[in-house]
């Protein structure tokens, strides 16, 4: 008798079954590994791969979802960390591979659907031309501090890149905005609480003084549910970009602004004035009132000078206002830190090596942080990813970063031309970003630049599929 032939499987389910015949070859192996090591490691390694399963099906099946709730895990991870368990850190890890595993499958997927799911050329080619130049490191030595700085800086472009793999992009895109906002809030709510229970109450908790908790001029900073208070500014701006620039809450706008601003203000971050300012610009454009957005620049200009912090972060003692009044021309120090950054001329095309400084955009509690520091050089910070990444790869690495960022502002400027609704956010979004790097090694920031690259890739890929009459 012959047998029926089965009918082929469709492209959707011959993705989703190879993504699961991957995992589970993974976790064949790495628990047949584990249990070489013992009962122990073999339970916590089996959780990994477990894991990894689990989100592949999630951003595959439910992308909108998994995103969401990926934006928010990243968001109360280190406090997760500070009171559960460090090792709670490396989920990071298994949750960007999954999701890279994931946008492949989705490529392929709608590659075999004829669907046009390409990333643009030029900025595909800039991010690996720049982290070619990192990889290769001319000046330095592929040490430590080289693998945790070419981590960090990789990390926001591929979830960049995964942003815009993912499928069901228009409703994926909306509910990263609201994972986003709502996330914001619950860190903003902690970092008001933070204030009401002040540092000594914080410390009794278990957190640590000049460590965790810090002041500057005599003024408690709060950092929410992250590592420290740049972070933490840096996320609440990113919210509060959206919040302006979309209608994602609805009635909600007034009551989520005054509560993210009043989080960011606790922050006592200095530059989150520049950036608030530089995005009431961006509004201002935005509605055609050119003369407003003049004076918001000019304020922006003003305040960027005379409020920004001391260079490396450290607080320093109140000053009379002539004292004051005559370090304005080096932005409080930073010029000569960005010189001492750089070094001789002699050292500009080549750079002084990848991991030469210690990176702004990791927290004090970061293993890589302490990694980073190793040595006398790596506790030096740059005061800015410009500088950094001038210092550290030359003038190729910064012709190269400068042509990536050149490429995004040209994609955001096509997507607000052609879906305001999306591509305001996207500018609000790179605004944070651009200017928040201006005066801290934060381009690269976890989590600020994790969300902001993969809210950009996302962003653009709704757009691209609005613009084809495929947006979902």
């Amino acid at each position: 008798m012959l047998l029926a032939r089965r009918a082929p499987r469709s492209p959707e389910q011959t993705s989703t079954f190879v993504a699961a015949l991957v995992a589970a070859v993974a976790s064949l192996s790495v628990a047949a590994i584990a249990t070489i090591l013992g009962p122990q490691v073999a339970a916590l390694v089996l959780l990994v791969p477990a894991s990894l399963v689990v989100l592949v099906i999630a951003f595959l099946r439910v992308p909108h979802v998994a995103v969401a709730v990926s934006i928010g895990f990243l968001m109360v991870l280190p406090a997760a960390k500070f009171f559960v368990a460090g090792w709670l850190g490396g989920l990071k890890e298994v949750l960007l591979v999954s999701a890279v595993i994931a946008a492949s499958v989705a490529a392929v997927r709608g590659r075999a659907r004829g669907a046009d799911t390409h990333v643009d050329r030029m900025l595909l080619l800039t991010v690996i031309g720049f982290l070619f130049i990192l990889a290769l490191n001319v000046s330095g030595s592929h040490d430590a501090a080289w693998s945790n700085s070419f981590r960090l800086t990789a990390t926001p472009l591929i979830w960049m890149l995964v942003g815009y793999s993912l499928e069901g992009s228009t409703r994926t895109f909306r509910w990263a905005g609201l994972g986003l906002v709502v996330s914001a809030c619950v860190v903003a709510v902690v970092g008001l609480a933070q204030q009401a229970i002040g540092p000594q109450g914080l410390v009794d908790l278990g957190y640590r003084w000049n460590i965790d908790v810090r002041t500057v001029e005599g003024q408690f900073r709060s950092f929410g549910t992250l590592d420290e208070a740049f972070q933490y500014a840096a996320v609440l701006l990113l919210a509060l970009g959206v919040v302006m620039n979309s209608k994602l809450v609805g009635r909600a706008r007034w009551p989520i602004l005054a509560l993210l601003l009043a989080g960011t203000a606790a922050s006592f971050v200095r530059t989150a004035a520049v950036i608030a300012l530089a995005l009431c610009v961006l509004v201002a454009i935005r509605h055609r009132h050119r003369g407003l957005a003049g004076l918001l620049v000019v304020l922006s200009a003003a305040s960027a000078v005379i409020f920004l912090g001391p260079a490396g972060g450290q607080p320093v003692e109140r000053k009379p206002l002539q004292d004051r009044t005559a370090t304005l021309g080096t932005l409080n120090g930073r010029t000569a830190v960005w010189a001492d950054a750089i070094g001789s001329p002699s050292a500009l095309f080549a750079g002084r090596g990848v991991g030469t400084f210690a990176s702004q955009s990791l927290g004090p509690n970061s293993a890589a942080q302490a990694a980073t520091a190793s040595d006398a050089a790596s506790t030096a910070y740059a005061d800015s990813s410009y500088v950094a990444t001038l210092a550290s790869a030359g003038i190729p690495g910064l012709v190269l970063l400068v042509a990536l960022l050149a490429r995004l502002v040209s994609l955001v400027r096509s997507a607000i031309r052609a879906v305001p609704s999306i591509g305001w956010v996207l500018a609000a979004t790179l605004v944070v970003l651009l200017v928040d790097a201006l005066t801290r090694d934060s381009l690269w920031g976890v989590p600020n630049a994790t969300i902001g690259f993969l809210l950009i890739g996302l962003g653009l890929r709704a757009t691209a599929d609005r613009m084809r009459g495929t947006g979902t």
